[in-house]
């Protein structure tokens, strides 16, 4: 938009406003950091009746996550603020783990109710896997019903740590799926809580 000011000092002077908001969202979605299938050296996926926006939290809010994340610390989550005061893309997220010691996991692509990305540092010998990224999605399904997607990418690409990996992978995966059970019994619990109506936890007025 061009406009035309009169000042006493400068006389006419013509000048223009540029909106920059379509520009910064495409420089955000330049900047992905995503973990696709094809990259991934683990992927586990699973189905859960309810909307992206309800499982959002259970996954990045701490109280919640505690509830369902196997071998955690009581009070062993803490989020870190980004610059911004918030939570999201520069934020991070250290884990206290009952074994294994503890994990630090920065954030790195935000994009709430789709999916996020995080390096994952392990703070302690005990893991069963090292340092890699990490990429949760969530991709909503007829009815109301969401597929989450975990997938995990190794930093080392060496032939000897992917080996050790591949030989550990089942056994993550099946971490994976009972700790999955365990999400959905804990969101069951809030379903049934006294007050709750049940089609809010499961996003369908949103939708």
């Amino acid at each position: 938009m061009i406009t035309d000011e009169v000042y006493e000092s400068f006389g006419e002077t013509s000048g223009g406003v540029h909106d920059l908001a379509p520009v910064l969202s495409a420089m955000r979605e330049e900047r992905r950091e995503y973990v696709s299938s094809a990259e991934a050296d683990l992927e586990v996926s699973g189905e859960s009746p309810w909307a992206a926006s309800t499982l959002w939290p259970y996954y990045v809010e701490p109280a919640k996550r505690l509830r369902w994340q196997p071998n955690q610390v009581a009070d062993g989550i803490k989020n870190q603020p980004n610059a911004d005061g918030r939570l999201g893309a520069g934020a991070s997220s250290h884990c206290a783990h009952a074994r294994g010691g503890d994990a630090l996991r920065e954030y790195l692509d935000w994009r709430p109710f789709r999916y996020y990305t995080n390096r994952f540092t392990p703070l302690g010998s005990g893991f069963l896997y090292p340092r890699g990224t990490e990429t949760t999605e969530f991709i909503p399904l007829e009815g109301g019903a969401t597929m989450i997607h975990y997938r995990y990418r190794l930093q080392d690409r060496g032939r000897l740590v992917r080996l050790r990996f591949g030989i550990m992978r089942p056994v993550i995966r099946r971490l994976f799926l009972r700790s999955g059970e365990v999400l959905r019994r804990v969101m069951q619990e809030d379903v049934a809580a006294p007050g709750v109506d049940e089609s809010e936890i499961r996003g369908e007025e949103a939708r």
